[in-house]
């Protein structure tokens, strides 16, 4: 599960969220929650819909093995900063028909969670090249 703190200099959350979700919405995902909460904007996307996953994933021969059998979440708390907005962002696995992170051993085998971290590595590294290259943000922190 890849996390960072990034800063975006001279902007606003109103800005960094719009920017997200354009930029999320043009790669499928869609907005599952969005809540204020201790002057932090919460945002949560995730990737294509439950039914198309578990479809694919149940029916489709080898299909829970591939991206189109798993989901991604992105999940983004912006916060004000005297330089900025803090984006907080993680990119994880999500279940299949819950919109619910994965639990390994519980909701996802070895083999799934392998495949479940290299697909969101995948859409970790190109998130935040997007980030740095079209909003400028600097990266505070990684994991």
């Amino acid at each position: 599960m890849p996390s960072g703190l990034f800063l975006v200099r001279e902007a606003s959350i109103e800005e960094v969220e719009d920017w997200l979700t354009r930029y999320l919405k043009k790669r499928g995902y869609r907005l599952i929650a969005r809540k204020v909460q201790d002057g932090s904007l919460l945002i949560k996307f995730v990737s294509r819909s439950s039914l198309e996953a578990f479809l694919w994933s149940r029916f489709v021969p080898f299909g829970r093995y591939m991206r189109r059998g798993q989901r991604v979440g992105v999940e983004a708390k912006l916060s004000e900063d005297p330089r900025g907005v803090l984006l907080n962002l993680l990119v994880t696995p999500y279940m299949e028909l819950l919109n619910l992170r994965e639990v390994f051993l519980l909701s996802q085998g070895i083999v799934e969670k392998i495949i479940d971290d290299s697909y969101s590595v995948d859409e970790w590294r190109s998130i935040v090249a997007a980030l740095q290259s079209e909003l400028g943000a600097e990266r505070v922190f990684e994991t």
